[in-house]
């Protein structure tokens, strides 16, 4: 096995490194239900379309998960005050840029 391929292992505790995505599809559900506020992740498109979405969005902005993802009920783009989208879209951009 090539050192790049070898997962570390500790000996106190063998929870601490695993090969397998199991412990993360598990952990982070948690971790997103326990987080003040929400967690996203969305396409850089006009829409801001959602590909996922916390539950605590709900309390946040007053959608469910499920209204805004793919754009279902509504794009996030069009939740965003109409007012800042341009200042929102050049703030992002120049985001990427660094």
């Amino acid at each position: 096995m090539t050192k790049a391929n070898s997962i570390p292992k500790n000996n106190s505790s063998d929870n601490l490194f695993i090969a397998d995505n199991s412990y993360y599809e598990n952990m982070i559900p948690h971790l997103f239900a326990n987080l003040p506020g929400f967690a996203y992740r969305c396409k850089y498109d006009e829409n801001w379309t959602m590909q996922f979405m916390s539950e605590g969005c709900e309390k946040v902005i007053g959608y469910l998960p499920e209204e805004l993802i793919n754009n279902e009920l509504i794009s996030y783009g069009k939740i965003i005050l109409k007012e800042d989208r341009n200042n929102v879209s050049k703030a992002v951009a120049g985001s990427l840029k660094s």
